[in-house]
C-alpha cells in the first residue's frame, strides 16, 4: 500500500515511490513480487560484474532481510534508502545496475510492467 510506504519513508513523494515500484517490477521477471537470486544474477551479469557466486549469494542474503528467498519491494526500498541516505557502496552497485537495466527493459517491455502504474493503482495492486 502506497500510504504505508509513504509513512515509512516520508521524504519520498508518491511519484518517487511509484517510479521505484515500476523499476522493481521490471526485474521481477516471473511476476511473483520478489526479485529472486536468479533474477538478481541476471541483473548483476548484465553490467559485467565479475563478483564470485559466493559473494553474490552473501550480498543477496544481506538484501533478503526476511529470509524469503527473494527481495521484496520493501527490501528494495531499503537498498534505495541506504544508497541515497547513507551512500552504501554495495547499494550503489545494485542500483546502478537496476537503473541501466530498467531503461533497457522498458524499451523491451519485459518484467511485470504489463499494466500502467495508474491501472495497477486502480486495481489496488499496489
Amino acid at each position: 500500500c502506497i500510504a504505508k510506504v509513504m509513512e515509512r519513508w516520508p521524504d519520498w513523494s508518491e511519484t518517487d515511490i511509484l517510479s521505484l515500484r515500476d523499476q522493481f517490477m521490471a526485474f521481477d521477471v516471473n511476476c511473483d513480487g520478489l526479485i529472486d537470486y536468479a533474477e538478481l544474477n541476471t541483473l548483476i551479469d548484465s553490467f559485467g560484474d565479475q563478483t564470485t557466486a559466493e559473494d553474490r549469494l552473501h550480498y543477496f542474503n544481506m538484501l533478503d532481510s526476511d529470509g524469503s528467498d527473494g527481495i521484496d519491494f520493501e527490501e528494495f526500498l531499503e537498498v534505495v534508502h541506504h544508497q541515497f541516505v547513507e551512500g552504501s557502496e554495495k547499494s550503489g552497485m545494485f542500483l546502478s545496475g537496476f537503473e541501466k537495466l530498467y531503461e533497457q527493459s522498458t524499451r523491451k517491455k519485459t518484467g511485470c510492467n504489463r499494466l500502467s502504474i495508474t491501472a495497477q493503482l486502480n486495481a489496488n495492486l499496489i
